[in-house]
């Protein structure tokens, strides 16, 4: 995997229906789960749960495990990322004080 880039897993499983030939429509049916929460899924606009994981994994066979270990390691490198710039940003604006700079300790 490349070092300065991570793939959000809902990549992973719009690659797997994708493979499988099966739609958003499909999945909802499957998983149990209103078409506009599993379009919000595939767009990387919700985090993969262990309860979608778990319904992904039944529905397409992908397991979950593979699923929340790629939410973490998304939501791993982009909040380091994140932080490091934020810190960047406060050390060439030393004249702006940050509102709650405390999270910047775990760096």
């Amino acid at each position: 995997m490349n070092k300065n880039y991570r793939v959000h897993p809902s990549e992973i499983m719009k690659s797997i229906l994708l493979s499988l030939g099966k739609s958003q429509k499909w999945l909802s049916e499957e998983m149990s789960m209103n078409k506009t929460v599993i379009s919000n899924i595939l767009h990387g606009k919700r985090t993969i749960t262990k309860k979608i994981a778990a319904a992904f994994e039944k529905a397409t066979g992908y397991p979950a495990e593979s699923l929340l270990k790629a939410q973490i390691d998304y939501d791993s490198y982009y909040s380091i990322t994140d932080n490091v710039s934020v810190e960047k940003s406060y050390k060439v604006n030393a004249e702006y004080e940050l509102p709650n700079s405390s999270y910047l300790l775990a760096i």
